[in-house]
């Protein structure tokens, strides 16, 4: 399943973290500059 996360904050993080860690195909949506350095630190 594909699954889109609005916002990159604590909390959206959260909810990818938990998606892919279910095996998950996610994509995040979030103007943050350092978008693709905060997703290179999840597990």
């Amino acid at each position: 399943m594909q699954i889109t996360v609005l916002g990159a904050g604590t909390i959206g993080l959260s909810w990818v973290r938990r998606f892919v860690a279910g095996g998950h195909d996610v994509v995040v949506c979030d103007p943050r500059p350092d978008l693709a350095d905060a997703l290179a630190t999840l597990p």
